[in-house]
């Protein structure tokens, strides 16, 4: 993934249309301000906040945990950080700008995660504060505290974490969390909503490209690393890889990618407000046989949606027993990469400035 060693974010794939170019010969007056506003006001602004305010439950519910360990308040905890970790989904589209700049993006949400590395950083804690600043990012994260809370059974996970090291490493990576969260919404907040807002150009750099290029992204990731890649189809061998799978441990694969499709649905319709269906349709860009293409992409991202809840049980069971649908959701995820990457942002004279390498 991209600031993941996987895919290098920044390389410039094609240059589709120029600056100042007029799609299907038509002129491009729509306002971007009107999106821009929608998606900062409505969207993205929300979404920190939620995260600031799930990150600091996750806190609250680790300082119950810390005063008394028990299997109650270790449900509590485990349930906060599925929460925690679903809010994040809302903000992984948003990438760009503070999160970006600051370098932190590894540090909220890296997987597989390295259970030696996690181990080893457990042994040799110090006590410091400032620990986490020499520990890499796979052993960081909200996959890290997954492994730490259900690798194992509760009472087995009750028992690891009687011990002192593994207990103070865990409320490590939980303040971190909490602490980039408030810095970047306060980043937002402090200015950068500000000028992401009335950035209108067309450049690589442009608001309106970036977020469409991370729209892009977000639904690359899905596709390439929760689904190919636990598929074995990336690997070449066919042979599912299960271990891959972006939340092994707790079982809530399917959940996190619906939350990852939900936002996808959110970015592209501007939810009340306005959105890249909006652009299209001002342009009255069409699929080719005369259907929008704004009715195009929504009704494939439902699909998607509709995928995902075809496919019975766990993600990493389907792998083994139905492996037919989750196959289904990869081919539509494609399909979906597609009139994204190719068809909306030639039609609005946007740059895609990232590579995936793997063909689309």
């Amino acid at each position: 993934m991209r600031n993941l060693g996987i895919i290098g974010a920044g390389i410039m794939l094609a240059v589709l249309v120029s600056c100042g170019s007029e799609p299907n010969g038509m002129e491009d007056n729509f306002d971007r301000s009107k999106i821009l506003n929608n998606v900062t006001d409505n969207i993205i602004l929300p979404a920190w906040r939620d995260l600031v305010d799930h990150t600091a439950d996750l806190q609250s519910k680790f300082q119950a945990f810390e005063a008394s360990a028990n299997e109650t308040t270790l449900k509590a905890l485990k349930a906060s950080w599925l929460q925690a970790r679903l809010s994040w989904k809302a903000c992984e589209p948003f990438k760009f700008g503070p999160l970006e700049s600051r370098g932190l993006e590894n540090a909220v949400d890296l997987w597989p995660v390295s259970t030696s590395g996690i181990e080893t950083a457990i042994s040799n804690y110090n006590g410091s504060d400032s620990y986490l600043t020499q520990i890499g990012s796979d052993r960081k994260g909200f996959g890290s505290i997954e492994y730490l809370l259900l690798a194992t059974s509760d009472a087995e996970t009750l028992t690891a974490l009687a011990d002192a090291n593994r207990k103070a490493y865990l409320g490590l990576l939980i303040d971190e969390l909490a602490e980039i969260a408030a810095t970047i919404q306060s980043d937002w907040t402090g200015g950068y909503a500000d000028e992401f807002r009335t950035d209108l150009g067309n450049d690589a750099g442009a608001s309106t490209t970036l977020m469409a290029n991370e729209l892009i992204y977000h639904v690359e990731v899905t596709k390439n690393y929760r689904l190919e890649t636990p598929l074995g189809i990336r690997s070449g061998s066919a042979t599912p890889l299960p271990e891959t799978l972006e939340s092994y441990y707790a079982h809530e694969s399917k959940a996190l990618i619906g939350a990852s499709l939900d936002i996808t649905l959110s970015i592209f319709t501007g939810d009340q407000g306005s959105g890249f269906d909006d652009y299209l349709d001002e342009l009255n860009i069409d699929d080719g046989e005369g259907k929008a293409l704004s009715e195009v992409i929504v009704e494939q991202i439902q699909l998607c949606q509709s995928d995902l809840a075809a496919i019975n049980g766990t993600l990493a069971e389907a792998l083994e027993s139905d492996k037919t649908a989750v196959e289904k959701l990869y081919v539509d995820l494609k399909e979906l990469t597609l009139l994204i990457k190719t068809d909306m942002m030639s039609q609005l004279g946007l740059l895609v400035v990232f590579s995936d390498n793997d063909g689309d």
